[in-house]
């Protein structure tokens, strides 16, 4: 029914003329049944519609069931244009490979076209002929349209209901015929005036509704690329070893810097403050480093550089450091430097990160009770002294009342 509406809204487009057996248009004839056409799907008479209104088109001349009527009118036509002409747009066929060196330092692309786009021009071209296989088993098919292209048979196949069926195009390709497909299936239904137009751009114009399912040149293109690649892979042979050899000495290269990344970098940190900067003291698997960050006194800077002098420190420019390289165990020799530092920063605010150097804990004192505590016993003496080393651990310091007790008691 869906097509039955479509045929009365749009009409047929062509009709066959028995008279001169060739597919017309309804301009091409007489009015009415004068016209002496038939329908290319049932048969049955049409008459030409040379209306005021609608463009001119063919109908049936009686109601029938015929559901395909427009559609077999365009098949049928397109087969005679091209019958006529001897001509075709073909589609390139081509065949392409993307090839890459060894880890893919290269990469080219090969490619061997087989047929060129283009409107081409074709001898013995004729619709609907009956071609038979080479062997008597093989049976029999009919293409749309059969001639040759530059020598070689080709099968032309207008698409139009439904595609071509793959078991017609293996047949044909094993018989030694270029199977070319034209997509022709929207165009039955447009407008009346437009339907000649658009059918001829699609045959003999550029279009991506055509494509090769076969072609004859395949097996010998397919030969070619190989050879092709062989070839381009021996001329990129040399130039594919450099590139190798240049990838193995940027990883080699890459390997030694991590590693000596790897072997300079911290794997302890101890960090203290000394006035307004940080001491910081750091060591990996070689070395052991003190630096002061920021600018400080003259004074409290010296007692800094002669804490290096004391144990050796050679001083790094380009890292503006003081680097040791004991005989001793590089921890244990980073443990006392940092308890040294620790020393000569006392009454500065100090974090410890990682438990590195940890605070030592001083020795407790009997109460007058005789029990044990961490609040330390100063003799009076001493009174005045421990009073402003705590203070000052307390309020510059930022430790709490009882850790600066402790320490301001150790120096003391």
């Amino acid at each position: 029914m869906h097509h039955e509406r479509q045929i009365k809204q749009h009409g047929i487009p062509f009709g066959w003329h028995v008279p001169t057996q060739r597919m017309v248009d309804a301009s091409s004839v007489a009015n009415g049944l004068a016209c002496e056409c038939i329908c290319s799907a049932c048969s049955a008479p049409l008459q030409a519609k040379q209306g005021k209104v609608r463009a001119w088109h063919f109908a049936h001349h009686t109601d029938t069931n015929c559901q395909h009527a427009a559609e077999a009118a365009v098949h049928r036509m397109a087969k005679q244009l091209i019958e006529e002409r001897q001509q075709v747009h073909v589609p390139e066929r081509s065949f392409r490979k993307m090839l890459h060196g060894e880890k893919q330092v290269w990469s080219e692309e090969i490619a061997v076209t087989v047929q060129g786009s283009g409107l081409q021009v074709l001898t013995g071209c004729v619709a609907e002929k009956t071609i038979y296989g080479n062997n008597p088993q093989d049976g029999i098919r009919r293409p749309d349209v059969l001639a040759l292209l530059d020598g070689h048979p080709l099968a032309i196949e207008i698409r139009n209901t439904h595609e071509v069926d793959i078991e017609k195009a293996a047949w044909l390709k094993q018989q030694g015929y270029s199977v070319l497909e034209i997509d022709i299936a929207d165009t039955a239904f447009e407008p009346m005036e437009s339907i000649t137009t658009l059918l001829e751009r699609r045959l003999f114009a550029n279009s991506h509704l055509a494509q090769w399912l076969c072609h004859a040149g395949d097996d010998a293109a397919k030969r070619q690329l190989i050879e092709l690649e062989a070839d381009t892979r021996a001329k990129r042979r040399e130039e594919e070893l450099f590139l190798l050899a240049e990838m193995e000495a940027k990883a080699l290269a890459e390997q030694k810097r991590i590693a000596a990344r790897a072997r300079l970098q911290d794997i302890d940190d101890f960090r203290l403050r000394l006035e307004d900067c940080t001491v910081r003291i750091g060591r990996n698997i070689r070395r052991v480093s003190l630096k002061v960050h920021g600018f400080t006194a003259k004074p409290a800077f010296s007692k800094i550089m002669n804490l290096a002098h004391r144990y050796g420190g050679q001083f790094n420019k380009k890292g503006k450091c003081w680097e040791f390289q004991p005989k001793q165990d590089i921890e244990a020799f980073f443990l006392q430097l940092c308890s040294e530092a620790e020393m000569v920063c006392l009454g500065t605010n100090r974090r410890t990160p990682g438990g590195v150097a940890p605070i030592p804990t001083p020795p407790t004192t009997p109460n007058v009770d005789g029990d044990s505590q961490s609040t330390f016993r100063i003799a009076p003496e001493t009174d005045e002294r421990f009073e402003e080393r705590a203070a000052i651990l307390q309020y510059d310091g930022g430790f709490s009342r009882q850790e600066a007790e402790e320490l301001a008691g150790q120096n003391i």
